[in-house]
């Protein structure tokens, strides 16, 4: 039995693809070693034609330039037309030995309209192509053909604003680097069905490589068993072959007969394909390729195998850098004892993975375009504290040679951006890099910013505010402070408030309740504005309140107390007006009303047997009298004190009374006030 067996191995680099679209004519010219027509998604690129303009011929390129600089073929278009370039650096350009007009690079062209011959010899492109960023104003169709330089387009975007951006595509692909690929076949008996399927396929699946993967080269290689014609034979080195002479080789190279037993000379020919030399034996890889073995079989290999063995041939392929697709068309990785085909593609790189008949041309043509895929990260520098964002997306790819990856890149300003004047060029850059550790960079470009600069859309703050609503009780006074305004582009600014007032009492009175209103408002320089305001409410909502001399709440009287008119009375009376105007006082307003009311007497003659007592005699309008004849008692007084805010309280007040002497205490201890100043 034999599996079919493929191995590949590549190393991928990546190019930008960025280009113009141009129309493929006839009797073209083959321009070596880097002539390609290229395409623009989206048509990035706008060229104009234009009637006017004659053949424009790109003469003796530099060989040094050609391994440099991809060019493109603008074959044998039907209409004379003429092609420019403009150069875009910095710094004033020359024209051959001509001072640049700044329209056109075209020597012939004496007034720079653009209508001339436009000969540019070697010695001028050179110095065009070294140290300079081109760019295609016009390509226009020439006869019978010109070479036009590819030159590395980066991306610039004018104008960027806090929205983002359009999308702008750059898309990386995989460069035409050489690649040999050596087709290894098990032709023993059992192969019959693989090999044909294959034989069947060839043209179209050299087709289809050919196409996708630039620069080309294959070898055909068989192998049987130990006791066969052969163990291994190479029928075709690695070489350039079309699709026809191909399939004419694969059909002539393998046939399936033999086998001897089950195992096959699996290794041994796999290291003979790696490492053999000798005209007959020698694989024939190109220095620098990128090496691969399309391997297909459908049993394992002895081991050893000749001189070879699991351990040689893994060793083999990793000093080659060879690649192994390992296509199990049965039992290709029976383990014996290890599988030797998922080992082989594991190690190298590579791919192991079952066939049939039906499916063997398609993975042959997708393993191998898979093998030179590269996952491509972008990744963005931009200069420090740069005011915009850049994103692009998506944040990986896979590129194979027959799929580019495209990435698509957008700016915006930072939102923190308020205020900021136009500027620019600011100067990015975009890599590719692979996976690799540390990344190698496939490809860089250059991304170019001017912003469009933003006005002062942000309105200026105050840095503190007093509370929204506050309430004092009087005497308080409200006091609207200075607040300080900041704005993100103007400096910053005191601003004194302006008060109003309002009463807020029910009844009226502004002593009673008063509301302020501090307002403050600034605009800055661009007419953005802030207003901040606070309530102060200063109220009386205390009642009046005992006052010195009558904090103790207790007045003693005696017929004989000084100041008593006549000196000598039958009765002695207690002024209560004079009483409350003195005892009471408020913090912020008057007492206007007041009440006395007389809850009783205790009889204070015989403290051992206290007696009860009416005070009715006693209270006379806004009098308290005693006579001479009263006995000795105290009176309780409830006094109720209003101001004009309406603020009321009740106190309680001992006036005591002793016909003999004067009291100095009322009957519980407390301290009394003579009456003589309420009299």
């Amino acid at each position: 039995m034999t599996p079919p067996k493929l191995c590949l191995a590549l190393a991928a680099t990546l190019l930008l693809l960025l280009c113009v679209s141009v129309n493929a004519g006839e009797d073209t010219e083959t321009i070596r070693p880097a002539a390609r027509k290229l395409s623009t998604p989206g048509g990035s690129r706008s060229l104009t034609q234009r009637a006017d303009g004659n053949d424009v011929f790109v003469k003796g390129i530099p060989s040094k330039l050609l391994g440099d600089v991809d060019f493109m073929n603008l074959n044998n278009m039907t209409q004379t037309k003429a092609t420019f370039i403009r150069d875009v650096a910095p710094l004033k350009p020359l024209c051959g030995d001509e001072p640049f007009s700044g329209k056109c690079c075209n020597t012939d062209d004496k007034d720079s309209n653009c209508d001339g011959t436009a000969k540019i010899d070697e010695g001028l492109l050179e110095k065009l192509i070294t140290g300079r960023i081109l760019e295609a104003l016009e390509i226009k169709t020439v006869k019978p053909w010109i070479v036009f330089p590819w030159f590395p387009w980066g991306l610039t975007f004018h104008n960027v604003g806090t929205e983002w951006s359009k999308d702008q595509t750059l898309c990386v692909g995989v460069k035409k680097a050489p690649v040999d690929v050596m087709f290894l076949a098990d032709t023993t008996g059992s192969m019959g069905g693989i090999i044909g399927a294959v034989n069947t396929a060839a043209n179209s699946v050299m087709g289809s490589l050919l196409t996708s993967i630039p620069n080309l080269q294959v070898g055909i290689g068989a192998y049987r068993d130990t006791s066969d014609a052969y163990m291994y034979k190479r029928f075709q080195p690695i070489q350039y072959m079309n699709a026809g002479t191909f399939s004419t080789n694969v059909g002539s190279a393998w046939s399936a007969s033999g086998g001897g037993d089950w195992p096959e000379a699996n290794l041994f020919a796999l290291q003979q394909v790696a490492t053999g030399t000798g005209a007959s034996v020698s694989s024939n890889w190109r220095p620098g390729s990128i090496k691969i073995v399309v391997w297909f079989g459908d049993a394992p290999g002895h081991d050893p195998s000749g001189s070879a063995t699991l351990a040689s041939v893994t060793a083999a392929m990793a000093s080659q850098g060879i690649k192994v697709i390992a296509l199990d068309a049965s039992q290709l990785n029976y383990p014996s004892p290890t599988p030797q085909a998922s080992s082989l593609a594991a190690s190298t790189g590579g791919y192991y993975g079952p066939v049939s008949s039906g499916t063997v041309a398609t993975t042959i043509i997708n393993t191998i375009a898979n093998s030179v895929a590269v996952v491509i990260k972008p990744v963005v520098t931009c200069p420090l504290n740069s005011p915009f964002i850049i994103e692009v997306e998506p944040e990986v790819c896979t590129a194979t040679p027959l799929k580019p990856c495209c990435f698509r890149i957008r700016v915006k300003l930072c939102e923190a951006g308020d205020c900021t004047p136009a500027g620019g060029p600011y100067a990015c850059t975009i890599k590719f890099v692979d996976q690799a550790t540390p990344p190698n960079v496939i490809d860089a470009r250059p991304i170019i910013i001017y912003t469009a600069g933003t006005g002062d859309t942000s309105p200026p703050y105050f840095t503190a505010l007093p509370p929204v609503s506050t309430t004092l009780e009087c005497p308080a006074t409200p006091w609207c402070p200075t607040l300080l305004a900041e704005d993100n582009c103007d400096n910053p600014v005191k601003v004194t408030p302006t008060p109003s007032s309002m009463i807020c009492a029910k009844n009226g009175k502004p002593s009673c309740c008063e509301k302020t209103t501090c307002l403050w408002s600034h605009s800055d320089s661009a007419g953005n504005s802030v207003t901040a305001s606070t309530e102060i409410v200063i109220q009386d909502t205390t009642p009046p309140a005992f006052s010195p001399p009558c904090a103790n709440g207790a007045i003693c009287m005696h017929p004989a107390f000084p100041g008593a008119s006549p000196p000598v009375s039958e009765f002695s009376c207690l002024n209560l007006a004079s009483l409350t105007k003195k005892c009471f006082r408020d913090a912020c307003n008057e007492v206007a009303r007041y009440s006395v009311k007389c809850t009783g007497c205790v009889d204070t003659s015989n403290p051992d047997v206290p007696v009860t007592t009416s005070c009715d005699k006693h209270m006379q309008n806004d009098r308290m009298c005693f006579g001479s004849g009263d006995r000795a008692q105290c009176c309780h007084l409830e006094i109720k004190v209003e101001d004009t805010c309406n603020n009321i309280a009740t106190y309680p007040m001992t006036v005591c009374w002793d016909p003999k002497s004067l009291p100095k205490t009322t009957p519980d201890g407390t301290p009394c006030l003579p009456e003589s100043p309420f009299v």
